[in-house]
């Protein structure tokens, strides 16, 4: 299974931390800091975005755990074969949120989103299609911003 195999929904996305980015001689080492940076991301989300608040590891699907919540997004974490998948997706649970409302911000959460985990680990994948992704960089996303 490739990077891109890992769905969250529509409307949504989702983005892959690779593996790669840390030394695996000590599993137990890289797995904390891989946690320790995923937490990072999820609370500069929080600071940047206050209508979002803790989930508590609540499960979606049995390989989508929401870390945190607002009225229209779920933005959670996925095991991946190669890399762990931060996503976004609109929520599809019993309350149904204004549509048009809730696209208004998607793509302000989207672009905030990305570029947080850019800071935060320089290199990302971002899902294209079936198996397939493709990888961005701090460097490429901001001379497709210029």
């Amino acid at each position: 299974m490739g990077r891109g195999n890992f769905y969250a929904g529509d409307p949504g996305d989702q983005w892959y931390i690779d593996y790669d980015l840390y030394d695996w001689d000590d599993p137990l080492t890289a797995s904390e800091l891989l946690q320790e940076d995923i937490n990072q991301v999820l609370m500069a989300i929080r600071e940047r975005f206050p209508s979002f608040h803790s989930c508590h590891k609540c499960l979606v699907r049995r390989d989508m755990d929401i870390e945190l919540e607002n009225k229209f997004f779920w933005i959670g974490t996925a095991e991946n074969q190669w890399s762990i998948a931060l996503w976004i997706v609109m929520r599809d649970d019993e309350w149904e949120p204004d549509e048009n409302l809730a696209m208004r911000h998607y793509w302000t959460y989207h672009d905030e989103i990305e570029r947080m985990l850019l800071d935060q680990f320089g290199t990302i994948c971002k899902r294209c299609g079936p198996w397939t992704s493709r990888t961005i960089t701090k460097d490429t996303q901001e001379k497709e911003m210029a």
